[in-house]
């Protein structure tokens, strides 16, 4: 599991499972996890434009995932510290 995953679902769970944003995160996560793994197999097949082409749609997943986190931030107070470290 990733450091987001692993903080979604423990500390994150525990301080903002209210917050929309926060709920709008899982399902942007998983799927760029699935695209992730499906650029590597197209890539490996050759098929480097089309793996490309994905990668930009991972970029953009990305995009609303790091949105949804500022959402949540902003909700908290905008000053707090999501990730302990």
């Amino acid at each position: 599991m990733c450091r987001l995953g692993k903080w979604y679902y423990t500390d994150g769970k525990k301080c903002c499972e209210a917050i929309q944003a926060f709920r709008a995160i899982e399902e942007p996560h998983r799927k760029l996890h699935a695209l992730g793994k499906e650029i590597v197999i197209t890539y490996d097949k050759g098929e480097v434009q089309k793996a490309q082409q994905m990668f930009h749609d991972l970029e953009k997943m990305s995009t609303v995932i790091i949105s949804n986190l500022e959402g949540v931030r902003q909700t908290l107070g905008g000053d707090v510290k999501l990730i302990g470290k």
